[in-house]
């Protein structure tokens, strides 16, 4: 009997760390906004290597940018109405609205942005949104960040999960050690302002600022035995040949960046090892 079910709880966190200001706003974008292939979406990432991360003790931790445009703008109430659309929601559903005096230039600056989108296969980024920087970073591991079963049920009489999420020091130093980089690296570009939303130092209140990103991750880790995990490098429950999990949460770690293909190649050799033993 093991008690490993539902430890190991992770996700990437993020946080809003900068707003950045460059001298030329355009030669800016054309060098980082994202563009399409396709219907493929690709964005930078500002990533940290191996070494830089073993040197400085650090977690996988990474930057990318995002365009924030004010809560009253077009483009903000656009994308509520998509939102919203994509989220059914009913229509009573009360949605800002834009500023009137601001639609006349809105309406070019968004023809110019789909003439942006459908032409040059590219992102832009609006007249008035603001460049943020995020920093993303994984967890480190532990066992204490768990799921647990509620007593409460839901609806459909099912008990609640009761997540237990933690971080601390690791990622507080993960957070840091990349601003400080970042930093560094800004002046020597020479692209413009950059002003900090956070110093990451010790009892700044740094976490108030933290945000997951819907990566959940771990319940079931991979481990090389039952005293630290729940299945095996073949997806195979410890102890029970005949099941098998594959999902995000039989991840050890979380790695800097999106989970998804990495669980689907996982997904597709459990496939063929499952296939294989039925020939």
């Amino acid at each position: 009997m093991t008690d490993q079910l539902g430890r190991w709880f992770h996700d990437h966190l993020s946080v809003k760390a900068a707003t950045l200001m460059p001298f030329g706003r355009r030669k800016f974008l054309n060098m980082f906004a994202p563009w399409f292939i396709g219907d493929t979406r690709h964005t930078i990432k500002l990533e940290t290597s191996d070494a830089w991360q073993e040197k400085h003790s650090c977690l996988n931790v990474m930057g990318h940018l995002v365009f924030e445009s004010a809560e009253n703008s077009a483009f903000a109430w656009l994308r509520q109405q998509l939102l919203a659309q994509q989220s059914n929601l009913g229509s009573n559903e009360k949605l800002a609205n834009p500023s009137l005096q601001q639609l006349p230039k809105e309406t070019l600056d968004l023809l110019y942005l789909i003439w942006k989108r459908v032409v040059r296969q590219r992102r832009w980024c609006p007249s008035n949104a603001e460049i943020k920087l995020c920093i993303d970073t994984e967890q480190q591991p532990n066992p204490d960040s768990r799921i647990r079963l509620s007593k409460t049920l839901d609806a459909i009489g099912m008990p609640k999960a009761v997540v237990q999420w933690q971080w601390g020091e690791s990622e507080r130093h993960a957070f840091q050690s990349y601003r400080n980089l970042f930093n560094r690296q800004w002046s020597i570009w020479d692209l413009g302002e950059i002003y900090w939303n956070e110093s990451f130092e010790a009892g700044s209140g740094w976490e108030k600022s933290v945000s997951d990103i819907y990566h959940l991750m771990g319940g079931t880790r991979m481990s090389l035995g039952p005293k630290d995990g729940i299945v095996d490098a073949e997806l195979r429950v410890h102890g029970i040949d005949n099941l098998s999990v594959a999902s995000l949460s039989v991840f050890p770690t979380g790695g800097s960046s999106n989970p998804t293909f990495t669980l689907m190649m996982l997904t597709l050799r459990l496939a063929d090892r499952l296939l294989s033993r039925r020939q």
